[in-house]
């Protein structure tokens, strides 16, 4: 096997730990994450928000209530236990007790709208919080799908490391630092195949010297158009 054919056995690793990396480096991120869980709390909290202060009006309105209706009660059953003889203070009771239950009646106005109120946004509170139950999970499903990916991708990687060394022993010195070189400023692929005298990256024919030069595989020979070394599989 010809240095050129190495190379171009240590690109095509090269390239499937790349990709590899690069699907972990999606995965990592995906992993850390947390914007929709995150929208989705912020909504809670939101709805929460808007919930509370007609939740603590509701409860504020039932006990002014209740306190009127003790009052009310109690003015009522002194007014009508006969202790009472003084008409004008038997008159200033029914007064009252008309003025408290004009009172009550108002609180239980402002006490019903409270109440829709509440039960508006206990709806949206609760679909709210439906959403990010949803989202939580599916999240938590793709998440555990992710880290089996992760788990299977990171020892594909390290058998292709492995497979690389093996691959970099075979090679001289000089044909490793070219490929390195080269793959920087080539996208990754510095090796070409010759197909037909024709480059396979750039599509550019190749001299019948040059096809040579490649054939026997005695030095490496780049291609005069995108300088990547050629190699014939």
């Amino acid at each position: 096997m010809s240095q050129a054919q190495i190379l171009y056995r240590l690109q095509q690793i090269d390239l499937d730990i790349d990709a590899r990396r690069s699907r972990l480096s999606y995965i990592e991120r995906e992993l850390n994450d947390r914007s929709a869980i995150e929208a989705a709390e912020s909504k809670v909290a939101e709805a929460e928000g808007k919930l509370s202060p007609w939740q603590r009006r509701s409860s504020d309105l039932d006990l002014q209530i209740k306190g009127l209706s003790d009052k009310i009660r109690n003015a009522e059953k002194r007014l009508y236990s006969g202790i009472v003889k003084n008409p004008k203070e038997l008159q200033d009771m029914q007064e009252e007790i008309a003025s408290l239950k004009r009172r009550r009646a108002a609180l239980e106005d402002d006490l019903l709208e409270a109440m829709i109120a509440v039960e508006e946004h206990q709806k949206a509170y609760q679909e709210a919080r439906d959403n990010l139950d949803a989202i939580t999970a599916r999240r938590e499903s793709e998440w555990d799908e992710l880290r089996r990916e992760k788990a299977r991708l990171e020892s594909e990687l390290r058998e292709l490391e492995k497979q690389r060394e093996k691959v970099i022993a075979d090679l001289d010195e000089d044909a490793l630092e070219r490929y390195t070189a080269l793959r920087d400023v080539k996208s990754g692929q510095p090796i070409s195949p010759l197909s037909d005298g024709i480059c396979s990256v750039c599509g550019v024919e190749q001299s019948t010297t040059v096809i040579q030069q490649v054939r026997r595989g005695e030095r490496l020979i780049t291609c005069t158009n995108c300088g990547r070394i050629l190699v014939i599989l």
